[in-house]
């Protein structure tokens, strides 16, 4: 009967340590995810000459940032404007299931540089006169 008891406790000790450690590891990835994610947001915003959102999420572990793949990327953004003002969207939705960056950048010059094409879908919204500066 003691052995018993004294598995049902290791059982719930370890049971607890397991949950203690996905915790963690979620926490990490958000914290990871979300330094990337707030680079990414700044760096768009500095590119579009307009906008009303640019948000960002990136979900990714630490040890896979630290190779410089990224498996999960949305890019949310209403209003967009180009730099030169010619290219306007109502709204923007992009996912990337998979990408690579130069860490190395992400680190010492605090860039995102693309080390592959990015590859995923995306949704653009366009008004009237937003399809006509697209066709021009």
């Amino acid at each position: 009967m003691k052995l018993l008891s004294f598995s049902a406790t290791t059982a719930a000790f370890l049971l607890q340590v397991q949950t203690m450690h996905a915790m963690v590891t979620s926490r990490t990835t958000r914290v990871t995810g979300s330094v990337i994610s707030t680079l990414a947001e700044v760096a768009l915003k500095l590119r579009l000459s307009k906008n009303s959102g640019v948000k960002v999420l990136v979900k990714a572990e630490p040890t896979e940032l630290l190779t410089g793949r990224v498996p999960y990327v949305k890019v949310v953004g209403r209003k967009w404007a180009s730099p030169t003002g010619r290219l306007t969207c109502q709204k923007i939705e992009a996912t990337v299931s998979d990408c690579s960056l130069d860490f190395a950048s992400v680190v010492s010059r605090r860039k995102l540089v693309l080390t592959d094409p990015a590859k995923g879908t995306a949704m653009v919204a366009l008004n009237t006169e937003d399809f006509g500066s697209f066709l021009t």
